[in-house]
């Protein structure tokens, strides 16, 4: 089964030919992005609305005390203990769904200043649980490790030979494949980082 996700309808794909639109789909809404998460809810982010999830019955706004601040969501990602990460308006945000609780995500370069960011995806590492891997519009790409709160950008760099540049300073998405090169998406086109070696390879 696929879902799928536009600006105004969602979708399921339940085979190669049919496609079948939700019912009584939340009206004037906005959408931004879809995620399942392990235990298989549908979560949707909208533009202005805030957080949806499709229990497989229903559609359930999620208005609770803490997360009704947030208006726009542009991304979802789940961690291992079943945490909800987004993209929002705020910039990075973290929703511990068993306690509840929202948190601003927040990152310290190597200089111990904080950094403020608007995050458009991100990817846990595959290889190192403690790493994420986020795609920002103003800073290219950010290597984040979740528990010191060091954040080491992968930027776009004029100074510097093209191997080891962004070749943007927006990047639109990100993902790791199997060998840990890690994939982002720019207004330029497509570069692929190896993080042992900080290099980059530039696909236009």
């Amino acid at each position: 089964r696929l879902w799928i996700v536009t600006n105004e309808k969602v979708l399921i794909k339940t085979n190669q030919t049919h496609v079948a639109k939700i019912k009584n789909s939340p009206k004037n809404v906005i959408y931004s992005t879809i995620y399942k998460d392990k235990k298989g809810i549908i979560w949707l982010g909208t533009i202005n609305h805030g957080l949806f999830k499709w229990d497989g019955k229903q559609f359930i706004h999620e208005k609770t005390s803490n997360l009704k601040i947030i208006k726009s969501i542009y991304f979802i990602e789940e961690d291992d203990s079943e945490n909800l990460y987004f993209s929002t308006e705020f910039g990075f945000i973290k929703w511990t769904k068993s306690t509840n609780k929202v948190f601003y995500v927040k990152m310290y370069n190597e200089n111990k200043e904080s950094m403020l960011v608007q995050p458009t995806a991100l990817v846990f590492d595959k290889f190192n649980p403690n790493l994420v891997w986020i795609s920002t519009r103003e800073k290219g790409l950010i290597k984040f490790n979740r528990y010191d709160t060091l954040a080491t950008v992968y930027g776009f760099q004029p100074k510097k030979s093209s191997e080891y540049s962004l070749s943007a300073t927006d990047a639109q998405i990100v993902f790791q494949d199997s060998r840990n090169w890690i994939w982002v998406g720019t207004s330029n086109g497509i570069d692929i980082l190896n993080p042992e070696t900080g290099k980059y390879k530039h696909i236009y």
